[in-house]
C-alpha cells in the first residue's frame, strides 16, 4: 500500500494527468483540423446541364433542314430529303426537351451523397472506390466503380437527342456509367478534369466526416 505522501504515487498521478491532457489535446487538434478542412468544401454543390446543348442541337437541326432542302431541290434524292427532314424535327424536339438547360439540376453533391437526375436513389460517396472520366468533343463519360456489395439504384433514362444517360454494370465491383453533354456550375461549363477533382473532393469529404464522427464519439 502506498502512503498518501508517497512520491512515487504522486509521480504516477502526475504522469497520468499529463498523458490524459496530451491525449485530449491531440484529439481536439484532430477534430479541429477536420472541421477546418470540411469548412472549405461547400455543404451542397449543384451542377446543371450546360446551356450550350440547346445551341448545338439548334445548329444540327438547321444543318439537317438545309440538307433536306437541298435534296428536295435536286429532285433526285427526295428519299434522303425526307430522312434529313425527320432528323431535323427530332433535333428540334431536343431543343424543347432541353428548354431548362442551364437551370435544371442534373447532379447534386453533398458531404455524404451524390444525386443524379436519372437515378432513383442517391449514391453513398463512401461506396465509391474509383472514378474514371473520359471527355470527348461533345460528350462526357463518368464511370463510378463501387465497392463490392454496395446497393445499386435503378436508372430512369429519358429518350431524346443528347439527353443524359445512365448504364449500370452489375458485377463483383459494380459500375455506374453516366453519359452526358457536360456539367455547368455558376454559368461555367466544367472540364473533365474539374469534374474529377470535384468528385474526388466530395469523396474525401465523406471520409473526413466519418473520421470526425468517430473522433467526437471517442
Amino acid at each position: 500500500m502506498n502512503h498518501p505522501d508517497d512520491p512515487l504515487a504522486s509521480l504516477a498521478q502526475s504522469l497520468t494527468e499529463d498523458f490524459n491532457q496530451h491525449t485530449g489535446d491531440q484529439l481536439q487538434a484532430a477534430i479541429q483540423e477536420r472541421e477546418e478542412w470540411l469548412a472549405e468544401v461547400p455543404a451542397v454543390t449543384e451542377l446543371a446541364y450546360p446551356r450550350k446543348v440547346r445551341r448545338t442541337l439548334l445548329l444540327f437541326s438547321v444543318f439537317a433542314f438545309v440538307m433536306a432542302g437541298g435534296s428536295a431541290w435536286d429532285g433526285k434524292n427526295a428519299f434522303m430529303g425526307g430522312i434529313f427532314a425527320i432528323v431535323a424535327l427530332v433535333l428540334l424536339s431536343g431543343v424543347w426537351l432541353h428548354r431548362r438547360a442551364g437551370e435544371e439540376i442534373l447532379m447534386r453533391l453533398t458531404h455524404s451523397h451524390l444525386w443524379f437526375r436519372n437515378l432513383d436513389a442517391d449514391i453513398d460517396l463512401l461506396d465509391i472506390g474509383d472514378i474514371h472520366i473520359k471527355q470527348g468533343r461533345v460528350k462526357l463519360w463518368i464511370t463510378l466503380t463501387l465497392r463490392e456489395g454496395a446497393p445499386l439504384p435503378a436508372c430512369k433514362n429519358a429518350a431524346g437527342p443528347l439527353m443524359p444517360h445512365v448504364k449500370i454494370k452489375r458485377s463483383r465491383e459494380p459500375q455506374i456509367c453516366l453519359t452526358l453533354f457536360g456539367l455547368q456550375l455558376n454559368g461555367k461549363v466544367l472540364t473533365g478534369e474539374q469534374v474529377l477533382e470535384m468528385l474526388d473532393t466530395y469523396c474525401n469529404a465523406a471520409r473526413v466526416e466519418g473520421e470526425l464522427r468517430a473522433l467526437k464519439a471517442s
